[in-house]
């Protein structure tokens, strides 16, 4: 059964077709995401933060038109974002950006015109949800203890934490 999130509805947002998966957590959400076709950017950076304004604007600009078709995209929820991390603790991370490509054009999605920027085929996930907005005490812990939890999982899990 597909299960609608609350706020990205009151928010007009489109977001990938999903599945609630049966779980004993109170503060994230499982959920089963379907196959779908995602807009990314890898943003080489020692800065998270910078990373991610740089690749949603990216991203955003995308969306807006500067694609081979000219064509505008509607805004979905949610970005992503993956880090790859570097060599070492003062090395720069690949930090990927990115945006489910709403239904209508998942078929045929327009094609970036900028060179770092790709349409990614995912396969069908297991992603680990906060909301945002939530504030829990002790953050970085708490996400430290659910991370070392999600890596305790089957190999053959494709497995995300969105949060």
């Amino acid at each position: 059964m597909l299960k609608p999130n609350k706020q990205a509805l009151a928010s007009g947002l489109e977001l990938p077709k999903w599945t609630a998966v049966p779980s004993q957590a109170s503060d994230y959400e499982v959920r089963q995401y379907e196959p779908a076709k995602w807009v990314a950017t890898p943003i080489k950076s020692m800065d998270y933060d910078s990373a991610i304004s740089t690749g949603f604007m990216k991203l955003f600009n995308y969306i807006q038109g500067k694609n081979e078709k000219g064509m505008k995209i509607e805004m979905t929820a949610p970005v992503t974002c993956h880090v790859e991390p570097g060599a070492g603790p003062f090395c720069e991370s690949t930090i990927t950006v990115s945006f489910y490509i709403p239904s209508d054009h998942q078929a045929d999605p327009p094609k970036p015109s900028e060179s770092d920027i790709f349409i990614e085929n995912r396969p069908e996930m297991i992603v680990f949800v906060r909301f945002p907005g939530e504030v829990v005490a002790g953050c970085h812990k708490h996400s430290t203890l659910r991370v070392q939890a999600l890596m305790q999982l089957p190999k053959e899990h494709n497995c995300n934490f969105l949060g």
